[in-house]
């Protein structure tokens, strides 16, 4: 593609437009994206510092360029028809001298382009002329070389204000003039408040890649000690990208009022974290024994969730407290504002943003099994089991009402042996990135389940099976999640999160050592033979359907299930589920309509 028709279709770069945003209402290209983004943040003008606007495509270059790649040799031959162009060649750079003189700034454009990915300084020779292509149309632009940006940076700050912002931007690697950080760092001292209120700053490179700029951003942060609202580093591999060179641009001008709203949050959050831990201090003794363990016994709670549920009520409060001081609620909001209005300009988030806050939210509606196991926590509705291996491996969840689920200071259950306490339900994800089918009022949709929070689940009510939570339980005594326990091995020293618990688990390794016992006590009398038949018939199933029976095995004293808890659906997402499964136990049947006509095959 010559670089003039390269140029036109970079510029005109389509997003999918949301229904609403001013982008569907100027157009889609990048050109007006970025003019309704400058005019949303009052912006008149942009300055481009870089030592290298100036550098021509020479021969020089050229040759630099070809001598030692093959590749970029293949890829420029049909510039130079019947030349050696490897550096076996000792003519070389004269013959390349002899054709470039004879090039128009078009055919040197497209050379250009064409060396731009082997060579970083032949990408420079074209910088100029694919940023403008990408501006508004008549936008003011400067371009400046180190040297006049010295001349002119008094008279270029003095002409903005908070009506006519300047975005600055400078390239990272400025020659014999330092670093582009150290004109920012400069701008930073002379007048910080002037950052987001009459400029901007990026900071070019040719040497970072594209999607790579948050990363470095915070390493160039720490290692030019620059507060991160003060700058952004923009890869110049997006110039060839319409969308990712807007994105770049959006990043570097939110940047500034994204900073200063998450640093006015941190502010408030660690002032509220002493006092929340300077309160915590000093509770009464005899109450903080009351609630953690006293309570906590009594209702078979989790000494350790009773724990952080406390911390919970003081620190959201001061947390709270510390955001409502007017000073910082009205610094917050008036970013915040500032941001809203930015983020009502039409753009699509590139991949890589979808996937991080999908992932976030996926955190939000689920904790990790890590978290989980290790803390030994007890079986809670909306816990999140594997069953199977390999291909037959599926998802379900365990939906039953809390306090039938919570196990008693004396090891037990209220209603241990009734088979309506709990039940586990499947979870279809779908198939090959395809969503499930859901079927509403038979089921609920768990959203951001799988895939790194890209997939959805949906929970099959009208598949569920009631399920053994003695055998289930085994998960709670490993910090794997595997339901699984092994009698021959000792008990494990590690205490669990209640006394509760404690009595509990000693009653489910007494109860399977028996069972063990007795499968073992035919290998005497018909070897292994006899205890594979014993076993078959005294497993303890963990739920009476085949699909989840059948992967119960014995061996030696092991009982496994092929079963793991891997993650929790969290409040109070877990309570929705239930109520809907509630609602599906209580649906209404109706008797059937014998007036319908009915037609064969109906």
């Amino acid at each position: 593609m010559e670089v003039a028709g390269a140029l036109t279709a970079i510029a005109a770069n389509d997003v999918t437009n949301q229904p609403g945003t001013v982008a569907e209402e100027v157009g889609s290209s990048v050109n007006e994206r970025m003019l309704v983004l400058f005019s949303e943040l009052n912006i008149a003008k942009v300055v481009l510092v870089d030592d290298r606007l100036d550098r021509p495509l020479d021969a020089a270059l050229v040759t630099k360029a070809v001598g030692d790649n093959a590749e970029a040799q293949n890829a420029v031959a049909s510039f130079f028809p019947d030349i050696d162009l490897s550096d076996a060649n000792g003519s070389l750079y004269e013959q390349i001298d002899a054709i470039l003189s004879r090039f128009d700034s078009n055919k040197r454009d497209d050379l250009a382009a064409t060396l731009a990915q082997f060579d970083e300084e032949a990408a420079d020779t074209i910088a100029q002329r694919l940023f403008d292509h990408l501006m508004p149309a008549e936008f003011p632009v400067e371009y400046l070389t180190p040297a006049k940006w010295e001349t002119k940076r008094d008279e270029l700050l003095a002409e903005c204000s908070t009506s006519a912002r300047t975005l600055f931007l400078f390239d990272h690697q400025l020659g014999t003039h330092g670093e582009g950080t150290a004109i920012i760092s400069n701008l930073a001292q002379q007048d910080r408040t002037a950052f987001g209120a009459k400029w901007f700053c990026g900071l070019l490179s040719h040497t970072l890649d594209k999607g790579a700029e948050v990363s470095r951003w915070r390493e160039l942060s720490e290692q030019k000690s620059l507060d991160l609202e003060l700058f952004m580093p923009i890869s110049k591999q997006n110039l060839s990208d319409g969308d990712a060179f807007y994105g770049a641009v959006y990043r570097t001008v939110v940047n500034v009022y994204a900073e200063r709203m998450k640093n006015s949050a941190l502010h408030a959050f660690e002032t509220a974290f002493g006092q929340t831990l300077e309160k915590f201090k000093n509770l009464d003794p005899v109450d903080f024994e009351h609630v953690i363990a006293n309570s906590s016994e009594g209702e078979g709670v989790s000494e350790l969730d009773t724990l952080i549920r406390l911390y919970s009520i003081i620190q959201r409060d001061k947390v709270k407290t510390e955001l409502l001081n007017q000073d910082r609620l009205a610094e917050f909001l008036d970013t915040a504002r500032t941001v809203k209005r930015v983020a009502d300009v039409g753009r699509g988030l590139s991949d890589d943003a979808q996937a991080r806050l999908a992932l976030l939210r996926a955190e939000e509606l689920y904790e990790p099994g890590s978290l989980i196991n290790q803390f030994r926590d007890p079986l809670r509705n909306g816990d999140i089991f594997e069953v199977g291996t390999g291909d037959s491996l599926k998802l379900w969840v365990l939906i039953g009402q809390p306090c039938d689920l919570m196990v008693r200071s004396s090891g037990e259950r209220a209603y241990e042996d009734n088979f309506k306490v709990a039940v586990l339900a499947p979870i279809n994800v779908g198939k090959d990135g395809r969503p499930p089918e859901v079927k509403h009022g038979l089921g609920f949709t768990l959203d951001r389940l799988a895939g790194g929070g890209r997939q959805m689940g949906f929970v099959e009510f009208t598949k569920a099976t009631p399920v053994a939570l003695d055998v289930l339980d085994l998960v709670v005594l490993r910090t794997d999640g595997a339901c699984e326990i092994d009698t021959c091995a000792e008990a494990p020293s590690a205490a669990f999160s209640s006394v509760s618990w404690d009595n509990r688990a000693t009653k489910m390794r007494t109860r399977f050592k028996r069972i063990a016992a007795k499968i073992e006590g035919g290998r005497g009398s018909g070897g292994d033979k006899r205890v594979k038949e014993l076993a078959t018939y005294l497993l303890p199933p963990a739920a009476p359907g085949a699909i989840i029976k059948r992967h119960g095995a014995y061996e030696k004293g092991r009982f496994s299930y092929g079963i793991k808890r891997v993650r929790r659906v969290r409040e109070p997402f877990a309570a929705s589920l239930l109520s809907a499964f509630s609602r599906f136990l209580s649906r209404e049947a109706y008797d059937h309509d014998f007036s319908a006509e009915r037609r064969s095959g109906s």
